[in-house]
């Protein structure tokens, strides 16, 4: 990882844009460089900037939920929290930035970009969340979409988390200043929490921990090493010769397991090759059809990643018509703001001119009153006594006409009571005489009250007897069936128990022909036979198997000792070519080597002394070649050389050989000798299988030799012979056991007859009695009947001569009698009723008579005084009147005080409100100001953006003119992103 550049924006105390490039001038060729500043210029600035762009975190802001901070006049939705990264945008700025290019664990360059920016791009809004965005250079290619897909993609191309980079590459102040003034041990704790390597500490402290608990271990096992004695010498030996006896044996078994399990694994070897050949050939099937579905995906694949190019200058063209709308939207809303406070300052400078003018207007209206104000506060004292003594004969007037209106009242409800005494005493006359057939009744209504409750007694009582009778005969009419259809079945029982004894007796007797105990044990007999038979058969199965096995060993061990002597001719033809090999190689090594020390510095001398025809004193000879043809000699010594090279190839050949030939020899002895081991042990097996046939061969007269091949027939006729019987017995023991079937079902037949026999004897019994009794109930409640109906009679010739009066009294008496009483009992009330108010109204129109004779002299006197009181009142009211026309025309009525304080009143609002105006005014046109300042920005800022978008979509056009699509279908292939272009890449990679 390699960082190139670092930038930003509007960040902390760093105004606008600024920049540090490390591949440029000078920092470039700077090596090793400081940044240095005063407190507050922006060092850590362009640390956090580093850090928002890689990771959207800073190291310094503080950790858990943070508090929100701002000014103390500034809106809780416009502060931020203390652990907010969006903090860092600089007061008064609308957008800022963060971004760093660097180079990846890839190798490749790539640029990360953070920012933050306000609602409304106003300095004054609300911040919104930040951005993140990861763009390969390479090709300009975003990478991720959503801000975690960035930071993780950002996290695989640096190899390093917020963490390992905080500890690896930025050193903190506090820790920085903490480790230049700790002592050794503390520089190493710290050192260790900054580089995140606390666990070798941990790990160094587990291996002394270790160390010492093995210590500790190994010392209490040398203390009971000191406990044990050794073992006798002779004992000792005893066990040691035993031991490689066992050693030994267990060799031989080794060996004798390795080699059958050589075959096995070549079996199963076999086995799972056909299978895996089997799945190839199904896979190899499996993956065509999968490629050949893939052709397409791949098709789609190629041209997503041929316009993934593009996907930048995509969304810059999205965003820019996002932003052009947004900035449109702004422009809109400032030109409106503008209008409307240009119209409100018009509105409050023609507001500031009429407050001036109906100032000056009341006061001159208060200066012109002053005169007919004080003449007007004359008659209003006036007017006040006038008004006093007016009221006082109002309600002089008023409380005589009061009194005059009650005695007219008194005196009309007396005459109308009189009245409707009247009227009511001849009404309630008139009824009684036009009724009185029904005096007896209402006399004596007690006395046919009670007939009337003796009749509907009556009435239940018939009732209740005619009911009962009719359940009687119903119950009669069921009982009588069931009796008779009892008394049917207790005859078919009867039968049918009969012929189940005789069906029994006959199964009884076949059953005792047919005994199953017998079978049952014959057939034990021929299993025991059958399964005799298998094993004599598995016998000679497992003979037969074991001599092919001890056939096969033969010629197995036949093969590896003729193998054996072949190897053995080989190996020993082999070492006396070794031997003449390593002879012929010694030779030419030692002349080599008295070639080599003839050209050495020290024999120069002897040279020189060599003369023609002479002999050397080395070697004899009368040849010099060393003085007369040295190249000569060069020759013969490369050809040494090259000969000692092959020579000694060869016998390195020979001796690998040998050791190849020695290797299968030993493997040879070692078969023949397994073989030998697996024919004995195959040779005593076969021995005991005759053994076990000739003890059981007699038994079934079959042939002594275990290996004929008519043993096989034999027993497989024989086995034949026993199924055939055990089928038979079979089928007999199946007959005997549907006959016990068939003669249990009887038998339980049987008793369920004879217990639905008696349960039918006993039910006709119990109808008997019942029907004996519902013939005695029959007969009394045809008594109880007569009676209720002869009680009644009685009754209704009473009651006939009074109820003549009572409207369908006959009717009523014979289906309703309730509701007959109920209208006796309302004729007497209503008897009652008119009797007594014939009665109080006789009484009460002689007392009525004398109050309305009172209420008329009362009347009279009461009328007279209020025609007095009235005269006096219309007096007092025309000197009031003439006051009143006096007064109406000055100040048109109103009082001076009610004048005099409204238009005071009107001075101070006129005041009040020309100064509320000004100070609007001032306000209106400074907010004008602002206005159009606003709109300047938002011109400004929109063309902006209509060349940004323009540019934006000139790069989309080209892209659609390259690919030769449709906007349409662009958006359709930019929709996948880099993971799933990895995905695809990765699946159809498979294929």
């Amino acid at each position: 990882m390699k960082i190139v550049a670092i930038r930003g924006k509007n960040l902390a105390s760093l105004e606008g844009e600024f920049s540090v490039e490390f591949e440029q001038a000078p920092l470039a060729r700077a090596g090793l460089f400081a940044i240095t500043g005063p407190t507050g210029a922006g060092k850590s600035t362009i640390l956090d900037a580093l850090c928002l762009a890689l990771f959207d975190k800073m190291p310094r802001l503080p950790a858990g939920q943070g508090v929100p901070v701002g000014r103390a006049d500034e809106d809780d939705s416009l502060r931020t929290k203390s652990n907010d990264v969006c903090s860092i945008l600089r007061r008064g700025t609308a957008d800022g930035y963060a971004e760093v290019e660097f180079v990846g664990c890839d190798n490749q360059r790539y640029l990360a970009h953070w920012e933050v920016r306000r609602a409304r791009n106003s300095a004054s809004g609300r911040l919104l969340a930040q951005v993140m965005t990861l763009t390969a250079l390479a090709n300009n290619q975003l990478v991720g979409r959503t801000k975690s897909e960035v930071r993780q993609a950002i996290q695989e191309r640096l190899g390093l988390s917020f963490e390992q980079f905080r500890r690896s590459v930025l050193l903190a102040q506090g820790d920085f200043a903490s480790f230049l003034k700790a002592d050794a041990k503390q520089r190493s704790e710290l050192l260790e929490r900054m580089t995140g390597t606390e666990i070798y500490g941990l790990l160094s402290k587990a291996a002394h921990a270790r160390s010492a608990h093995e210590e500790n271990e190994k010392n209490r096992l040398e203390l009971r090493m000191g406990d044990l004695l050794p073992m006798p010498a002779e004992a000792r030996s005893a066990l040691e010769d035993q031991f490689k006896k066992a050693q030994a044996g267990q060799t031989q078994l080794d060996q004798s397991r390795l080699a059958i399990k050589h075959m096995i694994d070549w079996y199963e070897r076999l086995r799972q090759l056909n299978v895996a050949e089997s799945d190839a050939i199904a896979k190899v099937a499996t993956a065509d059809q999968v490629v050949t579905n893939a052709s397409e995906r791949r098709k789609e694949l190629e041209l997503i990643q041929l316009v993934q190019p593009s996907r930048a200058s995509l969304e810059r063209m999205d965003q820019s018509a996002n932003e052009l709308i947004e900035s449109e939207k702004s422009l809109v809303t400032a030109r409106t703001e503008e209008l409307q406070t240009a119209k409100r300052v018009t509105e409050l400078q023609q507001t500031v001119e009429a407050d001036k003018a109906r100032l000056t207007n009341h006061e001159n209206e208060l200066t012109l009153i002053e005169p007919d104000l004080r003449e007007a506060r004359v008659l209003d004292t006036q007017l006040s006594g006038a008004l006093a003594e007016q009221e006082s004969c109002k309600q002089t007037a008023f409380d005589a006409k009061k009194k005059a209106d009650i005695a007219a009242i008194k005196l009309a409800d007396s005459v109308t009571q009189n009245q409707i005494i009247e009227k009511a005493l001849a009404e309630s006359t008139q009824w009684l005489q036009a009724n009185q057939h029904n005096a007896e009744l209402a006399n004596q209504w007690q006395r046919w009250d009670q007939e009337l409750t003796n009749l509907v007694e009556a009435d239940h009582a018939r009732q209740r007897a005619t009911s009962e009778l009719t359940a009687l005969g119903a119950a009669l009419l069921l009982v009588q069936p069931q009796l008779a259809a009892a008394t049917a079945q207790q005859t078919e029982l009867n039968a049918a128990v009969s012929d189940a004894e005789k069906n029994i007796e006959i199964l009884e007797v076949q059953a005792k022909a047919t005994p199953l105990a017998a079978l049952q044990q014959e057939r034990v007999g021929l299993q025991t036979r059958q399964n005799g038979l298998s094993t004599l058969l598995a016998l000679h199965n497992n003979a037969v198997d074991t001599n092919k096995q001890l056939d096969t060993v033969a010629i197995e061990q036949a093969h590896n000792q003729t193998k054996s002597v072949r190897l053995q001719a080989d190996i020993q033809k082999l070492n006396e070519h070794l031997i003449a090999s390593r002879s012929a190689l010694a030779e030419v090594e030692r002349s080599h080597h008295l070639f080599m020390s003839a050209r050495k510095a020290d024999v120069i001398s002897l040279r020189d002394e060599l003369l023609t025809d002479k002999p050397c004193p080395v070697c004899g000879s009368t040849e010099h070649p060393w003085v007369s043809s040295e190249p000569k000699l060069d020759l013969l010594l490369n050809d040494m050389t090259s000969r000692v090279q092959t020579l000694r190839d060869e016998v390195s050949n020979s001796t690998r050989e040998l050791g190849r030939l020695e290797t299968e020899h030993a493997t040879a002895i070692k078969l023949i000798s397994e073989f030998e081991s697996k024919r004995t042990e195959l040779s005593g097996v076969l021995v005991e299988h005759i053994s076990k046939w000739d003890a059981a061969c007699n038994a079934e007269q079959l042939s002594k030799n275990v290996l004929a091949i008519e043993v096989k027939e034999q027993l497989q006729a024989k086995m034949k012979d026993v199924d055939l019987e055990l089928t038979s017995i079979a089928e007999q023991e199946s007959r005997a056991h549907r006959l016990q079937t068939t003669l249990q079902e009887k038998q339980l037949e049987l008793r369920q007859f004879r217990l639905v026999l008696t349960t039918t004897v006993e039910k006709i019994a119990s109808l008997t009695l019942q029907l004996q009794k519902l013939n005695h109930d029959h007969e009394q409640q045809t008594r109880e009947l007569a009676r209720a109906v002869s009680e009644r009679k009685q009754i209704v010739d009473k009651l006939t001569p009074v109820l003549i009066g009572v409207e369908n009294w006959q009717r009523k008496l014979e289906g309703d009698v309730p509701s007959l009483r109920q209208a006796c009992e309302q004729i007497v009330m209503q008897w009652r009723k008119k009797t007594q108010q014939r009665d109080e109204s006789s009484n009460g129109l002689a007392t009525q008579q004398a109050l309305l004779a009172a209420a008329s002299t009362e009347a009279t006197h009461m009328l007279e005084s209020s025609n007095n009181a009235q005269s006096t009142l219309l007096g007092v009211q025309a000197k009031l009147t003439d006051l009143r026309a006096q007064r109406k025309i000055l100040l048109a009525g109103r009082t001076a005080d009610q004048v005099e304080t409204e238009l005071k009143t009107a001075i101070m609002s006129a005041s009040s409100a020309l100064k509320i105006a000004q100070t609007q005014l001032v306000t209106a046109n400074e907010q004008l100001a602002v206005n159009r300042k606003t709109i300047q920005h938002q011109q400004d800022e929109h063309e902006k953006q209509i060349a940004a978008k323009a540019q934006a979509e000139n790069g989309v056009n080209a892209a659609l003119v390259k690919y030769e699509m449709g906007l349409d279908r662009l958006r359709q292939l930019l929709v996948h992103d880099e993971t799933w272009l990895r995905s695809e890449q990765a699946e159809l990679s498979k294929i």
